[in-house]
């Protein structure tokens, strides 16, 4: 006679095999490890923080946005929030939008200017915007080989 004893993981150890996962691609089970550890810990900025960023890196950039938009709900000084705004709108191929993200994140935190993925978006929005603006089949297609190109550096 066998009894089963349930086995309940913590949320910090559900979040530490999401960001294992994340690291080694797998990222359906990281999303599902993250939204369990979600469910542990509500409150957990650094656990949404995640969710947001996984569903940006599946693709899924309207989810990821309703994530961030939550969360800025509940405390309009999570900067970071916009800039993952901003890489999702980008991702959506709205060069606008993420350049107004943008800016707001950089108005709020001004020494982020610095950092190098900051710079990176920065730049690849003159691009876009600048390529867009002028109406030619070549330079559209190269503002979208561009964002493919920022999709490869963010995929590593």
């Amino acid at each position: 006679m066998s009894k089963v004893v349930p086995f309940s993981r913590s949320a910090s150890y559900l979040h530490q095999r999401a960001v294992k996962n994340r690291r080694e691609g797998h990222l359906l089970d990281a999303l599902e490890l993250t939204r369990r550890a979600l469910e542990k810990d509500p409150d957990n900025r650094d656990y949404a923080l995640d969710m947001a960023q996984v569903l940006c890196e599946l693709g899924a950039y309207i989810q990821s946005n309703r994530v961030l938009s939550h969360m800025l709900a509940q405390d309009p000084d999570l900067y970071e929030c916009y800039f993952g705004m901003a890489c999702n709108f980008y991702g959506m191929n709205d060069a606008d939008a993420s350049y107004k993200a943008l800016m707001c994140f950089l108005s709020e935190d001004p020494q982020a200017a610095g950092r190098r993925e900051v710079g990176e978006l920065l730049h690849n929005l003159f691009i876009t915007r600048t390529l867009m603006g002028q109406k030619s089949r070549r330079r559209a297609r190269a503002a979208r080989l561009a964002g493919k190109g920022l999709a490869l550096l963010r995929s590593g």
